[in-house]
């Protein structure tokens, strides 16, 4: 059995306030029985603020008797789970994604390694908007991680938007048969997004 774990972690763009006196504009009064003066007055907004949210992310357990169902992956086993990514102005965001056990050396793949010890088996991974070709990502040859830009509008504006019919990312797993051993093979995969 082949079980992927799920974390992520949140960012938002700061934000600014500033009230500019430029002291260069201003005019003086002059000495008498009325003065007066003027000066110049600079209100700077701040940007609209960008906030970004992970959703329904869930820990997967998948076997050999996983079919591939409408995979990108080749492979006889493979998984898609759906999830939301969720930025405030429906900008484009950056996704992150890494694997706690790192890469196969020369391999597009990550590894899950044994719940009892020394042995791993590797497996694949690809994330892509869900049904679309806005984007898609895989891991580098031996690559832990992989980075990827999600184009503007291809993220929702309110996680009230996100449900079981309109999440918006899908994650691809895919893997060969697993040895007859009986071991269960884990990995954690952390997913970080940010207002690109």
């Amino acid at each position: 059995m082949l079980r992927v774990k799920f974390g992520s972690y949140l960012s938002c763009a700061s934000l600014l306030f500033a009230v500019a006196l430029p002291a260069w504009s201003a005019s003086q009064g002059s000495l008498g029985n009325t003065s007066s003066g003027n000066f110049a007055l600079t209100l700077t907004a701040p940007p609209v603020p960008r906030y970004v949210q992970v959703l329904d992310l869930q820990d997967l357990s998948l076997s050999n008797a996983t079919p591939n169902g409408s995979s990108v992956l080749s492979l006889p086993h493979a998984y898609v789970h759906v999830f939301c990514v969720v930025e405030s102005t429906g900008g484009a965001v950056t996704l992150q994604a890494s694997s706690a056990n790192g890469g196969v050396p020369g391999q597009q793949r990550w590894i899950a390694l044994a719940n009892s010890g020394g042995t791993s088996v590797g497996y694949e991974i690809a994330f892509r908007n869900n049904g679309g070709s806005a984007f898609l990502a895989r891991p580098a040859a031996g690559a832990g991680s992989l980075t990827v830009a999600i184009p503007a509008g291809n993220s929702w504006t309110s996680a009230s938007t996100c449900s079981s019919l309109f999440r918006n990312t899908e994650v691809h797993v895919g893997f060969d048969d697993l040895p007859q051993s009986g071991l269960i093979y884990t990995d954690t995969i952390t997913i970080t997004v940010s207002p690109l």
